[in-house]
């Protein structure tokens, strides 16, 4: 999925999409990513997040809600999804 996100981060890092770990790399089913993405954004800055941090982990957040065809099972392995996503997201910074 080739699309990447206009927000930016600290000192004006640009925050990409990630990559889904579907079998064709296009979305199950976005509805709600961008809901799960502001939510996780908002948790996290509220926490104490810098906002490069919780940009890059919201991020790992929508696409793992993009993956399923309803929500995810909020299982260690969709943790672990959001974990790689943000990994990857936070490596092209």
């Amino acid at each position: 999925y080739e699309r990447t996100s206009t927000g930016r981060g600290d000192n004006g890092k640009q925050v990409r999409a990630a990559t889904l770990a579907t079998s064709d790399g296009q979305p199950v089913n976005p509805t709600g990513a961008g809901n799960a993405y502001s939510g996780a954004l908002s948790a996290l800055l509220g926490t104490g997040s810098d906002l490069t941090e919780a940009a890059t982990i919201a991020t790992g957040v929508g696409a793992a809600v993009c993956e399923f065809q309803n929500l995810p099972p909020w299982t260690w392995e969709i943790l672990e999804r959001i974990r790689d996503a943000r990994d990857e997201v936070r490596e092209s910074i």
